[in-house]
């Protein structure tokens, strides 16, 4: 089965080189990734990855809300200009996290830069949400055209609201794990994406597994599922 990982922190990887992870990927059937940063130390490795792998990976910068406390001015100068280096670049992981340290008013303020810069340059946002449903819901009308609500699992309320608003859900294999489960059949196949978030939630070798138990629960064929995620992956890129 060829797949999409559409959530994966390659850089992060400590015991295994990065090129043969891609390399054992490739062979395993994965297709593509979205190789995605979480502070800006993160920026020039993917963006060197991006240039030594464009035909397989799409690059993605930006501050996740755990390191909301310690990112400044320099840190969006830095975005934006990995942004204008990578015109297919999105914007991610960001987001708002009530478990994180960082003030919260910190993070939405963050979040805002992050989101002003997703619809200068018309870039897809990939968004992390831990229990703050409620302030992505009251800024809904600054979301960028494009946007991907990473690792979802929440309310049935907050994602019929985002997907009226044009959200793609991407979905890990820990997804199978928590009450989201009952939501599964809720995504459209044209809204739906497969992730891994490794290392970190699970493995990318283990989506086409998931994809399976995914197209099991909402009565589709594995392998259009697995072709629906690849042309929802294609089409946030364009």
């Amino acid at each position: 089965m060829q797949f999409i990982d559409s959530h994966i922190h390659l850089q992060d990887y400590k015991t295994r080189n990065t090129q043969q992870i891609i390399a054992s990927l490739r062979n395993t059937g994965c297709v593509g990734a979205l190789v995605v940063a979480a502070k800006a130390d993160d920026f020039a490795k993917i963006s060197a990855l991006a240039d030594e792998n464009a035909d397989w990976m799409i690059p993605a910068f930006g501050v996740h809300p755990q390191y909301a406390a310690v990112s400044g001015e320099e840190d969006m100068l830095q975005l934006e200009y990995y942004l204008q280096k990578h015109p297919k670049a999105h914007i991610g992981e960001c987001g708002l996290d009530r478990l994180q340290e960082a003030d919260l008013e910190r993070q939405i303020g963050l979040l805002k830069r992050q989101m002003k810069l997703a619809t200068l340059y018309q870039r897809p946002l990939n968004i992390h949400i831990v229990r703050a449903e409620d302030v992505i819901s009251s800024l809904k009308k600054e979301l960028p055209e494009r946007f991907v609500l990473h690792s979802f699992a929440g309310s049935k309320p907050f994602l019929e609201d985002m997907l009226n608003r044009g959200a793609y859900l991407s979905l890990n294999p820990k997804v199978l794990q928590r009450k989201a489960a009952s939501l599964i059949e809720l995504i459209p196949n044209e809204r739906l994406l497969t992730e891994s978030d490794a290392p970190y939630q699970a493995k990318a070798e283990d989506i086409p597994d998931f994809i399976e138990k995914l197209a099991a629960i909402r009565g589709n064929a594995p392998e259009k599922l697995a072709a629906a995620i690849r042309d929802n992956f294609d089409r946030l890129a364009k």
